[in-house]
């Protein structure tokens, strides 16, 4: 039984590895190595991104800095704190497993 959740563990590690954006894996690294941060540290992450990606962040409809966190929550990656955002022990797990899989976290976006 251990096998099989550990199996379903790293099921879900890939595919947020596939669906997140390399901001956003940054900004877990940040978490990783801090307690809690303030939406504006957060959001310095988004910022550089929307700048080097505008035709994803910007034009068209984009992808809102609410809609980039959102994403971050519904992976159970990230979850509001009083102070701002904070990574979850998931999350935690992710960005290790994100180093020991020598995962790059210089993705598109």
């Amino acid at each position: 039984m251990r096998h099989l959740a550990a199996a379903y563990v790293l099921r879900d590690f890939e595919r947020a590895y596939d669906l997140i954006y390399g901001s956003q894996v940054f900004a877990l690294a940040f978490l990783n190595g801090c307690a809690s941060a303030t939406v504006a540290e957060i959001r310095r992450f988004y910022d550089d991104a929307a700048a080097q990606y505008p035709e994803v962040y910007v034009q068209g409809g984009g992808y809102s800095f609410e809609q980039w966190v959102e994403f971050m929550k519904k992976t159970l990656l990230l979850r509001d704190h009083a102070r701002g955002y904070e990574i979850t022990r998931f999350g935690h797990e992710f960005v290790l497993h994100l180093a020991r899989t020598q995962r790059t976290a210089f993705k598109k976006y």
